[in-house]
């Protein structure tokens, strides 16, 4: 009788285990809302990434059929600026994909088969768009506590119930052929985030991609603070009626004071490569508090730079905006909406970027301010269509001894190589050197020593043909020639004399 009843009991024990087992799978779903899927976009060979989104949200009838529309966007909330990309619906494990005409430009050619979630085993058939495919793992995988089935086509078709593609394609796109195109974008599912804040999957199951961080996803996004020592900001500026006055021209906080009972950081600006107390020029007073950047300077309505103390400070950057967020333009006497967030990395971190109204106003970058048209500290000044005005853009910004922006090619010489593919033809003549202009739209020559001094300029009409530099009056030595055009960009080559 004891052994018939420790019988029973373990044939119970082996039920229950066989029943929690079976309870541990539960078909999930990929078309639902609720969700948001985060895909990483990656270019190897131009070192270039980015990060965009899928969410479902709505239903629509479309010749009978209920779906779901699939909108994907690039900012970190979903809004009215999402693209409506198609319409899925899922039927029998099947996920059925109509793409929208409007957005990709192509005529409607009835729903296709993106997802089958149907095989049980290695050897099963599968659709996916119009063909019939061949499965050779069929597998699972614990996602947020259950199981889910993981189907394998080939080395990279990989998908999971519920979530979709894991590489080399994205929501909408679960296959793409690595071996047509070195050099082309692919995508990797980065997250796929429910609306309470659960994550029911990070970037872990197919590879690893811990180099570039989403700044949408919590915990890997830190703001970088604008207002802080250690920064120097490099601004070329060029007019293109005055060349003489072209140049880089610094920027940097050094030190505190305290105005009305608040402590502001001092902002230099100066030219050369060391910021000394008599090369630089004390030019505003800034605060941050908040993700708000606040000016203790007067900001009026011209291209001038003011010195003198303003009664009240000013806002210069609110970096606290949401999208839909309003701001006031006081060079426009309006209020501007902000129309995108998007993120851009600088450095080892990654940085907002915020997109303003009215497509004539500057970018702004948490960090690093307007890249180009004005300083960082006038951030909306009016942007002057006269031609003899100073135009500004951003060239680098140094933190802490490294580049984390653009290139300081006036003060670190030794760091600056030649690029073949760049390579400008130089002659030598007894007295100059014959520099043959690799285009057109260069507007500035200039011959640096490797201390950084500006020893020779000339303004140029843009037109492609060659610049003499004279050379009698210069000790030998290692120089850099330097061609600068119509948009701050330039190129540069030493040459020995």
């Amino acid at each position: 009788m004891k052994t018939q009843s420790l019988l029973w009991s373990f044939a119970l024990i082996c039920l229950g285990s066989i029943a929690s087992q079976a309870q541990e799978y539960e078909y999930v779903p990929l078309v639902r809302e609720g969700v948001e899927w985060t895909y990483l976009d990656e270019n190897g060979l131009k070192l270039e990434y980015s990060f965009y989104r899928y969410r479902l949200e709505g239903d629509t009838i479309i010749d009978n059929k209920a779906y779901q529309k699939c909108y994907r966007y690039d900012i970190c909330q979903f809004d009215e600026t999402a693209v409506l990309s198609g319409w899925l619906r899922e039927q029998d494990k099947k996920v059925y994909l109509l793409l929208n005409p409007d957005t990709w430009g192509i005529e409607l050619d009835g729903e296709k088969v993106v997802y089958d979630f149907t095989p049980e085993k290695a050897g099963d058939e599968m659709q996916w768009f119009d063909q019939t495919v061949t499965v050779t793992k069929v597998d699972s995988v614990v996602i947020d506590g259950k199981k889910r089935k993981r189907i394998k086509y080939d080395e990279w078709f990989i998908v999971i119930e519920g979530l979709g593609c894991l590489g080399y394609g994205d929501l909408l796109a679960p296959y793409t052929d690595v071996s047509t195109c070195s050099d082309c974008f692919r995508s990797f599912l980065n997250s796929v985030r429910r609306d309470d804040g659960v994550y029911e999957y990070k970037d872990k199951d197919f590879r690893d991609h811990s180099d570039f961080k989403d700044p949408c996803r919590e915990g890997e996004y830190e703001y970088v603070p604008f207002v802080r020592e250690g920064v120097e900001w490099g601004y070329y500026q060029y007019n293109p009626v005055h060349p003489e006055d072209n140049g880089i021209i610094r920027l940097q906080f050094e030190g505190d004071t305290l105005l009305d009972g608040k402590t502001y950081k001092k902002l230099y600006m100066y030219k050369g490569c060391d910021l000394t107390p008599d090369k630089g020029t004390l030019i505003d007073f800034m605060r941050e508090e908040n993700k708000i950047v606040y000016s203790k300077k007067e900001r009026k309505h011209s291209d001038e730079i003011y010195v003198e103390d303003a009664e009240t400070e000013v806002v210069l950057y609110d970096f606290s905006l949401d999208v839909g967020d309003s701001l006031w333009v006081p060079s426009y006497y309006e209020y501007q909406k902000v129309t995108r967030i998007d993120t851009v990395k600088v450095g080892n971190t990654y940085r907002k970027q915020f997109y303003i109204g009215n497509p004539t106003y500057p970018l702004w970058t948490e960090g690093l301010g307007v890249l180009e048209n004005n300083f960082l500290f006038c951030p909306f000044c009016l942007i002057s269509s006269c031609l003899d005005c100073d135009r500004r853009n951003l060239t680098f910004v140094i933190e802490n001894g490294e580049e984390v922006y653009g290139t300081d090619e006036e003060c670190r010489m030794g760091s600056i190589s030649d690029n073949k593919a760049y390579a400008l033809r130089i002659a030598r003549t007894p007295d100059a050197l014959v520099v043959t202009l690799p285009g057109d739209g260069y507007r500035l020559a200039e011959l640096i020593d490797t201390t950084g001094r500006l020893v020779w300029c000339e303004y140029l009409d843009g037109e492609p043909g060659e610049v003499s530099v004279p050379t009698t009056a210069l000790a030998p030595g290692v120089y850099v020639v330097a061609l600068t055009d119509n948009r701050g960009k330039r190129t540069v080559q030493k040459v020995g004399l």
